[in-house]
């Protein structure tokens, strides 16, 4: 007899779109959190957006890596092209982003290069590698999808004008323009692609695994402000 999963039933919608239902208040509690909201309304403190980009400065390591062996996983050319394309956006304009903002805000060298993640994050960075080394492409898919969808959900939302620090008006373009919406619209039909080659227990780990990226993206946020 086939296994039951209690209230799982993704055969009721696009599965991208079932996962954001399946992780329920937490979705909530990422795309509208106190981080964001005071981001998008320009009254965020320098000091929390200091460590906040300090962290995910160190952090981007670990989603690097991670699409790096989704570019060796894709199955076909094209999506190891469209993978590419986003590391290659990571490592330029956000990268310069970063340079220029650390510049702006007078973090050091040392700083962006000696300090330790928070506990929260670091668990974060670690499950990261731990699906670079031995996870399936399923699960690289679930991970990338929940962290880049929810800045793509939270930053679609900004009414403009934009804030007037720079290092916040940009880290909203970053995530809300043609190529990053692109990029995640792309990711969501390649996960949905395959899903109905997965048996119900593979969709239900990758359902957990993507809820379990929504709770640690709340956590990075909340750490920022501990």
């Amino acid at each position: 007899m086939p296994k039951t999963y209690k209230n799982f039933n993704p055969k009721v919608e696009k599965f991208s779109e079932y996962l954001i239902n399946y992780s329920g208040e937490l979705w909530q509690d990422a795309t509208n959190h106190k981080f964001t909201n005071e981001l998008k309304n320009d009254t965020l403190k320098n000091h929390i957006f200091k460590k906040y980009i300090v962290q995910d400065y160190i952090f981007i390591e670990s989603l690097v890596t991670l699409i790096g062996k989704a570019i060796a996983l894709a199955p076909n050319l094209n999506s190891k092209v469209k993978w590419s394309a986003f590391i290659y956006a990571i490592t330029s304009d956000e990268n310069n982003y970063f340079i220029r903002s650390f510049e702006a805000l007078n973090i050091t060298k040392d700083e962006r290069e000696k300090t330790k993640l928070l506990a929260p994050i670091n668990d974060f960075s670690k499950l990261m590698h731990e699906v670079a080394n031995t996870g399936t492409y399923k699960e690289i898919l679930a991970v990338i999808l929940a962290a880049e969808w929810i800045y793509y959900t939270w930053a679609s939302n900004v009414n403009k004008p934009y804030p007037e620090r720079f290092y916040l008006s940009e880290w909203i373009t970053l995530h809300n323009n043609s190529f990053f919406t692109d990029t995640v619209t792309w990711i969501k039909e390649e996960l949905d692609s395959i899903s109905h080659k997965l048996t119900v227990s593979e969709q239900h780990e990758v359902a957990i695994l993507f809820t379990k990226i929504v709770t640690l993206e709340v956590s990075f946020f909340d750490a920022c402000y501990k």
